[in-house]
């Protein structure tokens, strides 16, 4: 059995469509504070821009993603 821990954090482009960024392997136990400022750096910088549309204008969120795979069986 397999399993893999992820951060999610989630945006709004400038359009309003749903936006995140996957890290894998995060630390775990980070708190809303930590997490926000990631979060704001990455909304405050401005370089995630593609034909116009900031693609990561305004935080939506951040959440853990624990992701258990188990294999039933496997062909060589």
């Amino acid at each position: 059995m397999e399993e893999n821990l992820t951060l999610e954090l989630l945006f709004k482009d400038s359009q309003g469509a749903s936006k995140k960024v996957n890290i894998k392997n995060p630390l775990e136990g980070l708190d809303r504070e930590s997490v926000e400022q990631l979060v704001d750096v990455l909304v405050d910088s401005d370089i995630f821009i593609n034909d116009g549309i900031d693609l990561y204008a305004t935080a939506a969120g951040a959440r853990y993603v624990r992701r258990i795979v188990e294999d039933i069986y496997m062909v060589d």
